[in-house]
């Protein structure tokens, strides 16, 4: 929620400038008013910092290339699924896939290529899917999918919408 940290922002600047008004006024600047733009710099400064931690932890969630969650993330999403299932009873399914030629596509077309196609692979696997499922990449071309509170005949039906999805599209790269 940035709202915190604009409003910080503002009431800093609106302090600060009050400051600098009575400076070159040769007017009083007051404890109060002195005491109050420390506190607001400090609340800027913890705002600023919170918003980088949680930028950087995002960052080290997410796989840089394809933008879904890497495997340590994902293996972490798994695992909290994998124990809300044997304490609730409920079903899940886990998907695994890869993506065919993609070796190939790199030595005909160049690493970019590849990357292209990855890219755009996910993304449509990603807008396939239910808001509370989770794609997490494996390793290089590999991928799985976390489909909580599904049994394998539906987890059938999503992965045969979703290579439906994947074959409508031709990819153009250069």
């Amino acid at each position: 929620d940035l709202k915190h940290l604009i409003d910080s922002h503002d009431n800093y600047y609106k302090l600060m400038g009050e400051i600098l008004s009575r400076y070159s006024t040769n007017s009083a600047i007051t404890e109060k008013l002195f005491n109050g733009l420390f506190f607001s710099h400090n609340q800027v400064i913890n705002f600023l910092n919170e918003t980088l931690n949680s930028f950087e932890f995002t960052r080290n969630q997410v796989d840089e290339l394809t933008q879904i969650w890497n495997r340590t993330m994902f293996l972490s999403i798994f695992e909290n699924e994998f124990k809300k299932s044997k304490r609730t009873l409920e079903e899940f399914s886990l998907v695994f896939f890869d993506i065919d030629h993609c070796k190939e596509v790199n030595d005909t077309y160049g690493q970019d290529a590849g990357d292209y196609i990855l890219q755009n692979t996910t993304k449509i696997v990603k807008d396939s899917l239910r808001v509370y499922d989770n794609i997490g990449r494996w390793g290089g071309e590999e991928f799985l999918i976390l489909l909580p509170k599904t049994k394998l005949e539906n987890a059938h039906t999503i992965v045969q919408r979703i290579k439906i999805e994947i074959n409508k599209n031709i990819f153009f790269y250069n």
